[in-house]
């Protein structure tokens, strides 16, 4: 199927993007609070790509980053971290 409908010489895209899992990675920081003091702290950024769900052309990267605790009860992230895991056996 096209998402593609030309009007008048004039070329639209109507596309129904959906995210796609695409990697996540851990990263540690330090953050100081008010008084100076470092505190050390564990976040992790998932990296997706926009699909289209009709006929699966690929759009841009989108990142979204997270603190450890999230990430490990976010659905979206342990669903893809699973199909990667599936698809390496």
């Amino acid at each position: 199927m096209s998402c593609t409908a030309h009007l008048f010489g004039i070329r639209y895209d109507q596309h129904h993007w959906h995210r796609s899992f695409v990697d996540s990675e851990t990263a540690r920081l330090t953050e100081h609070d008010m008084w100076g003091r470092a505190i050390e702290s564990q976040h992790v950024v998932c990296h997706t790509r926009m699909v289209c769900a009709h006929c699966g052309e690929k759009g841009a990267f989108v990142e979204c980053i997270c603190d450890k605790q999230k990430a490990d009860c976010c659905a979206f992230r342990l669903e893809g971290l699973n199909r990667l895991s599936e698809a390496r056996v």
